[in-house]
């Protein structure tokens, strides 16, 4: 009797010390967690200073290629030593630096050796040559619209094609583009003193220009995106550039996929003269009705050598947008935005523009070899 009124303050007791045990299982779990979690957090602090003092020596021996042919292919600072290999291809040199650290990491980088900075209009929302209308500007900064009012900024140069293989560009061409003769008399009254040309589309509607190697194409006469349902979707893969000598007329929104950053310049051509209205943009086309809600937002840069007409009740650019004359508005209703969501910043390459300043080097991009860290 009396060892059955024992059982029940037995199984109590052993049920605490069961719980007190299991009590202590979890912390000595707790603090492995934590002990495991707070090493992973140094060694991930630890990687990322390491990373920021690869890249920065990495970057310091790039703009040393860039300067000097004859730089040195190694450099050493305190415990981390860089390695660059520098190699020419479709004649821009690229270099690969590998940076080992002290910690048994190693890392990699690559980057182009450019001759130069981009030119600064392409570097800012807006740059206006001539006068413009007050009302028409929206959405810009008072600074950045005073800046892009200075009269000292040039205009982006276009290369004089010496170097480039215009057999390539023709036959580039002639897939891109195609003759139209009648776009022009049904848009405007009075048609167009040049050829026009619109977009060739693939099957599934997108347009796939086919630059040459050297990301540049040059069409001879006007260029017209004409109006229609939804956006003309242009895809490319690297940066490249459309010189237009003639007028571009942009009737409907313009998306760029693929990565590539799409820089349009309509020119005078210099072949013969010809200049009485050519080298404009026309962002609407210029007798359509005046719609005050629709847009055309064009994710390009754009640069016009003479004058500017907007006929968009919301014309956007997302790139650089140049005017090289006078920028005015067809009507009351007309705003143009450019939010510079684009932009290309002065260690890009973008194929036919001359640079300025001195060489340096391009964005470093981080890679993956057989010996990196990743």
């Amino acid at each position: 009797m009396r060892h059955l009124l024992r059982r029940p303050l037995l199984s109590l007791i052993e049920l605490w010390q069961f719980a007190a045990v299991v009590a202590s299982a979890l912390t000595v779990v707790w603090i492995v967690v934590r002990t495991a979690q707070a090493t992973s957090e140094v060694t991930r602090s630890r990687h990322e200073v390491e990373t920021c003092l690869a890249r920065a020596l990495a970057e310091q021996h790039a703009l040393l290629a860039a300067v000097d042919a004859r730089a040195p292919s190694e450099i050493r600072r305190g415990d981390y030593d860089s390695v660059i290999d520098v190699a020419a291809m479709d004649g821009r040199r690229f270099a690969t630096i590998s940076v080992s650290g002290r910690i048994r990491s190693s890392f990699a980088f690559r980057c182009e050796l450019l001759p130069g900075a981009l030119p600064r209009a392409l570097r800012q929302p807006l740059t206006i040559r001539g006068s413009f209308d007050n009302s028409l500007v929206v959405g810009i900064d008072p600074l950045e619209l005073r800046a892009a009012l200075s009269p000292e900024i040039e205009l982006p140069a276009i290369g004089d094609g010496s170097e480039w293989d215009m057999e390539a560009v023709g036959a580039a061409r002639r897939r891109t583009f195609a003759r139209d003769d009648s776009i022009a008399l049904l848009r405007i009254r009075s048609g167009t003193d040049q050829i026009d040309y619109v977009l060739v589309p693939d099957e599934d509607g997108v347009v796939r220009p086919r630059f040459p190697t050297e990301g540049l194409l040059v069409l001879d006469g006007n260029l017209w995106v004409d109006r229609g349902r939804g956006a003309v979707r242009i895809e490319i893969d690297r940066n490249a550039t459309l010189v237009v000598r003639g007028n571009v007329y942009v009737g409907r929104s313009v998306s760029v996929v693929g990565g590539g950053h799409l820089v349009v310049a309509a020119e005078r051509d210099p072949r013969n003269g010809w200049s009485e209205g050519s080298g404009c943009v026309f962002v609407g086309l210029p007798e359509d009705d005046l719609v005050s809600g629709r847009v055309v937002r064009i994710e390009a840069s754009l640069v016009s050598s003479s004058d500017c007409l907007v006929s968009a009740g919301q014309a956007q650019v997302a790139g650089a947008f140049v005017v090289g004359g006078d920028l005015r508005a067809r009507g009351e209703g007309c705003r143009l935005g450019s939010d510079g969501s684009l932009l290309l910043d002065s260690r890009a390459s973008q194929p036919g523009i001359e640079v300025v300043g001195g060489p340096l080097p391009g964005r470093l991009e981080r890679i993956k070899t057989p010996d990196s860290d990743r």
